[in-house]
C-alpha cells in the first residue's frame, strides 16, 4: 500500500472516531417545501328580501282615487248620516225599487256608486270610528237605492268609483241634493232638513247662495225650509206624500197653536177652517187683477222682472211655488 493509501485509512479512522461530521446550514442543499393550501372561500347564503303581496282586488289600497273598481258587497257600508228613511230601501214598501230590481235583473247594476275610504270617513267623521266592521273597506256614499237593491238580491259584487272628497261632510250633503234633485229625490222634509244642515253647517252661505251652488231656484230653497216650520205631526204628512207641499206650505205658516188646532180638526188640513170656513174652497181664491204679458224674446231674467213687476207677492209666489214642484216632476 501506498503512503498516500496509508493516509487515507488514517483519515477515515479518525473521522470515525469523531463522529458524523456536520454540515453547517449553509452548506446543506435547499429543501423545496409545499406551499400551504389556500383558504377554502367563505360561503355566505344569501336570503330573498321579503316579497311584498299585491294589494287584494277592489281594497284601497288597489283602487286610487278618482278610479273605478270592484269589491263584494260585504265590503261596503252606508254612510251613518243617511237622511234617507229605511222604509225607502225596502222593495216590499217602494215599489219604484222594486221596479229596479227588475231591470238589475235583466241588465245588471249600469252605474256606479260613489264611495270613499273608510280611513278618510272617519277622518272627516271622528264620531264614527269604530262604527264599521272590520271587513269594510269603503262607505257608500252616492248612489245608495242601487246598494239596497244589490243587498236585497244578494249580488256577490258591486262596482265604485273611488271620490275621497265625498267624505267631507258639507260636499257629502251638496252631492246627494244634487244627484237626487235629478233622480228620485229626497222627500221634501229630508230635502229641507238638509239644506238647513248645510246653512247651519257653512257660516256665510245664504239661502240664495246655496240655491246659486246647487242650481236650485231661490223659491225652491226657500219654500223646503219654510216647511220645517211645521209640527212633526204635518212633517210626516208631507214625507209620506199624504199632504202636497202646496196645501203644508199656508200650514207652516201659522203659529203652533194654530197648527195645533188644525191638527185637531182633521183632514181636509185647510188653514181657512180656523176662521170658521168650511172648506179650502169657500177662500177668496187667488187671482190675477190684471193681464200678464211677456214680449217674445224675453230672456229668462226679463221673464222674471215681469212677473214680478206684475202680479201680487201672494200670486208670485203661489207662481213659483208650482213651477218648482213642475220642474222636480219632470225630472
Amino acid at each position: 500500500m501506498s503512503p498516500d493509501g496509508l493516509d487515507t485509512v488514517k483519515q477515515m479512522k479518525a473521522a470515525n472516531r469523531r463522529g458524523p461530521r456536520t454540515v453547517p446550514p449553509s452548506a446543506a442543499p435547499a429543501v423545496n417545501k409545499a406551499a400551504p393550501p389556500p383558504p377554502a372561500p367563505t360561503v355566505v347564503a344569501t336570503v330573498p328580501a321579503p316579497r311584498t303581496p299585491p294589494p287584494e282586488p277592489g281594497s284601497p289600497a288597489a283602487v286610487p282615487d278618482g278610479k273605478t273598481g270592484f269589491a263584494a258587497l260585504h265590503r261596503f257600508a252606508y254612510r251613518p248620516d243617511n237622511p234617507r228613511f229605511s222604509y225607502e230601501y225596502d222593495p216590499a214598501q217602494d215599489a219604484e225599487l222594486r221596479a229596479l230590481g227588475d231591470t238589475v235583473e235583466e241588465f245588471g247594476i249600469m252605474q256606479p256608486g260613489s264611495v270613499c275610504s273608510v280611513d278618510v270617513w272617519c277622518k272627516h267623521h271622528p264620531q264614527d270610528v269604530g262604527k264599521f266592521h272590520p271587513d269594510v273597506w269603503w262607505i257608500w256614499v252616492m248612489g245608495n237605492r242601487r246598494f239596497a237593491i244589490a243587498q236585497w238580491m244578494k249580488l256577490d259584487d258591486l262596482s265604485f268609483i273611488r271620490n275621497d272628497s265625498l267624505g267631507e261632510p258639507l260636499r257629502a250633503k251638496k252631492a246627494g241634493l244634487i244627484e237626487n234633485f235629478h233622480r228620485k229625490g229626497y222627500d221634501p222634509i229630508q230635502e229641507a232638513i238638509e239644506m238647513e244642515s248645510i246653512l247651519r253647517d257653512e257660516p256665510g252661505l245664504s239661502m240664495r247662495g246655496l240655491a246659486k251652488e246647487l242650481g236650485f231656484t231661490y223659491p225652491y230653497v226657500q219654500a223646503r225650509l219654510q216647511l220645517l216650520k211645521l209640527l212633526d205631526a204635518f212633517q210626516a204628512l208631507v214625507s209620506q206624500g199624504a199632504l202636497t207641499v202646496q196645501k203644508a206650505l199656508p200650514i207652516a205658516r201659522l203659529s203652533n197653536e194654530d197648527q195645533t188646532r188644525l191638527l185637531e180638526l182633521g183632514e181636509p188640513y185647510a188653514v181657512a177652517r180656523l176662521a170658521g170656513a168650511e172648506s179650502e174652497e169657500l177662500a177668496p181664491p187667488l187671482s190675477t187683477s190684471k193681464a200678464v204679458k211677456i214680449p217674445s224674446r224675453s230672456t229668462p231674467p226679463d221673464v222674471v222682472e215681469v212677473l214680478a213687476a206684475k202680479l201680487e207677492w201672494d200670486i208670485l209666489r203661489e207662481v213659483t211655488q208650482l213651477l218648482a214642484a213642475k220642474i222636480a216632476d219632470l225630472h
